[in-house]
């Protein structure tokens, strides 16, 4: 007969999980360290563990918002608030300038020339 515990164990090593487990903080730090997935898969060589570099890039993912967690920030890292400056703005008004005036032309009220299609007694000033 067999216990549950030995029965899991077994289970975990025929499935293959925690062979990366083992080196989870030396892979995440070398991934941290700018080493490509190519380089962690030849570190994991070295230590008797082939891995393909997407399982790799997968485990990266999967534990690296563990890993940022457990980094300590720095014993003299302030966070110091700083109030915006209250500066008191003019606003100024948006009102056309009406200094220059246009002098009027002597043909009619506008430029405008009907198109070679509209009738020829169209006459836009009745219009406007």
């Amino acid at each position: 007969m067999i216990s549950a515990d030995d029965f899991l164990k077994e289970r975990n090593q025929i499935q293959g999980k925690g062979k990366l487990l083992k080196f989870k903080n030396d892979i995440l730090k070398l991934r941290k360290a700018g080493l490509t997935l190519s380089e962690i898969c030849d570190f994991l060589e070295q230590n008797n563990v082939s891995s393909s570099i997407e399982a790799v890039r997968v485990f990266c993912k999967k534990h690296s918002a563990s890993f940022e967690s457990t980094i300590t920030p720095p014993k003299n890292n302030k966070v110091e608030l700083v109030k915006p400056a209250t500066e008191k703005r003019s606003v100024k008004s948006v009102v056309p300038d009406t200094t220059t005036v246009k002098p009027e032309s002597s043909k009619s009220k506008s430029d405008w020339t009907p198109p070679s299609w509209a009738p020829k007694d169209l006459n836009l000033d009745d219009y406007i």
